[in-house]
């Protein structure tokens, strides 16, 4: 069956009622210990010269494998509550915990490959920074503070920022393919991280302009987000998460009925561990 995206939206809103509080305080942990673990690095390092360049890529890469974790149990917790099982706060260490290896090495895939196109923003941003700006970024006084306002600085700061949001862009498009990796994780215990990511890709082939109409549906939601200084989407993430919850179901259970001749069959993933 080829629902309609008000209908995954539907599914989601009924999904979440009486629910929202556990999800809530899980998307605040995990803000936290994106924060915190963030601000860490950032202080330690400097940005400005090759080795901090790669001790903060590096961090980068650890925290993101880290806050993926985090979200994977997030999405269990949003698929047992679509399939009315007990849910409770200690899920959100669930891919810590159940064969931790697999969501381990489906994470560190997922990281690497979204990592590229960041990388590459991040390369041609170092392209444009000001010769002043390198020479004084660890020893900047107010006397020197002028520089943050030259022409040159102020087109680093743009071509940054326009790059980091085609990056973003890029990513999301790249990670498609790969939204289910975890569900599909999720539903099948004895798969190893590489065929969970192989599995996803299969699974969405065919669906991906539904997909993205799916989350394009949500860019108004996301602004609302962005006005409310990112507080909003501690509700904004759980609905568009459980939105897409109730299209992973649609595509487990009906989506290969469609499928095209001598493609697999992957419905079984829709049914709930016993």
């Amino acid at each position: 069956m080829n629902r309609s995206i008000k209908e995954y939206k539907a599914d989601a809103r009924f999904m979440l009622r009486g629910n929202y509080s556990l999800l809530i305080m899980s998307m605040i942990l995990i803000s936290l210990i994106h924060s915190t673990l963030s601000s860490l690095f950032a202080s330690s390092t400097s940005t400005f010269n090759t080795t901090g360049v790669f001790i903060q890529l590096f961090a980068e890469f650890l925290i993101n494998l880290l806050i993926l974790l985090g979200y994977a149990g997030v999405l269990k917790m949003v698929l047992n509550i679509m399939r009315h099982e007990p849910v409770s706060s200690g899920m959100i260490f669930y891919a810590f915990k159940d064969k931790a290896d697999r969501y381990i090495t489906a994470s560190i895939l997922l990281v690497l490959y979204c990592s590229i196109p960041m990388l590459l923003s991040t390369f041609l941003s170092a392209l444009f920074v000001p010769d002043d700006l390198v020479q004084i970024a660890n020893t900047i006084t107010l006397s020197e503070i002028s520089v943050l306002f030259t022409k040159e600085f102020l087109t680093f700061v743009g071509i940054s920022l326009a790059l980091s949001l085609a990056s973003y862009i890029v990513v999301i498009l790249m990670m498609i393919p790969f939204l289910f990796t975890y569900q599909i994780l999720s539903d099948n215990p004895d798969m190893a991280g590489l065929a969970a990511v192989r599995e996803s890709g299969k699974l969405t082939r065919g669906h991906y302009g539904r997909i993205l109409r799916t989350l394009l549906s949500f860019l108004g939601w996301m602004f609302l987000g962005l006005l409310t200084l990112g507080i909003g989407y501690l509700w904004i993430i759980p609905y568009i998460v459980a939105t897409l919850t109730s299209l992973y179901t649609d595509l487990t259970q009906t989506g290969y009925a469609e499928k095209d001749a001598g493609e697999e069959d992957y419905s079984s993933f829709a049914q709930p561990n016993e």
